[in-house]
């Protein structure tokens, strides 16, 4: 993949192909193992207890962020997820 587009979870301007509200960081990984077109996922927790899961169709340079539990996960395999964690790519 690219560079990909820089942007904060929830950025208007990133290529979202649908945002979901889900109930768990696990139903927002499985939404985009089960759609082809998903290349990427972000989880994204609000203030007010919603739960958002952002699927995209390209590459995006998004990273987690524990502070806020948002999480990001990039398809990187035919059956799993990699995990953002700093510089490297751990699957999970």
């Amino acid at each position: 993949m690219g560079a990909g587009i820089n942007g904060k979870i929830g950025d208007p301007n990133l290529p979202v192909l649908q945002l979901i509200q889900v109930d768990s960081v696990d139903k927002c990984k499985q939404l985009c193992l089960n759609d082809k077109l998903c290349k990427e996922a972000s989880y994204a927790p609000t203030s007010g207890g919603q739960r958002f899961c952002f699927l995209y169709g390209s590459s995006v340079a998004l990273v987690s962020d524990p502070t806020t539990g948002s999480a990001h996960f990039k398809k990187s395999c035919k059956t799993g997820y990699c995990e953002k964690k700093s510089l490297h790519c751990i699957c999970i």
